[in-house]
């Protein structure tokens, strides 16, 4: 746990932002690796994130395209439970009823936090790498730094 003394509701809304788009673009890398197979269209529904989530994944394997969903849902529900207004153990719930006293955040939370600074520093350029970096892995491609673009356009139409 890390102490913070700190407030800020726009900062948590981009980084709710950008992990709600870095989680979305990753389950689009999943659906993309058998193209060529016959394939089936397996789709679900929860309530997450303050509205209904849906994920459809079209897969010549229908038990790993559901284990696949499984794994986004408990992801999504992950960052929902880290991220939310509304669990009072979140530790955006701590920092905006922290009335300016020291608080003990999730040491996620404090790696995202950092993370969104040190994002917040870079440059156009080397934000779109970075974030393309996240996303994609290890090897980025042109695809991974414009679907990038893409979430930094919309998530500064956001802010």
């Amino acid at each position: 746990m890390h102490n913070l003394n700190y407030k800020n509701e726009e900062v948590m809304k981009k980084v709710y932002s950008y992990l709600g788009f870095i989680v979305f673009f990753i389950i689009g890398f999943f659906v993309a690796e058998k193209l060529n197979e016959e394939i089936s269209t397996i789709k679900r529904s929860k309530f997450l994130l303050g509205t209904i989530v849906e994920i459809q994944i079209r897969d010549s394997d229908d038990r790993k395209a559901d284990a696949v969903i499984s794994d986004a849902f408990n992801e999504i529900q992950r960052i929902d439970k880290l991220l939310s207004i509304y669990d009072s153990e979140s530790s955006v719930c701590k920092i905006n009823n922290s009335c300016d006293s020291i608080i003990n955040i999730d040491d996620a939370y404090f790696s995202i936090d950092e993370l969104n600074d040190e994002i917040k520093e870079l440059k156009n350029e080397e934000r779109v790498e970075e974030i393309a970096r996240m996303a994609g892995g290890k090897v980025i491609t042109d695809t991974a730094r414009k679907h990038a673009e893409e979430m930094i356009m919309k998530c500064s139409k956001i802010s």
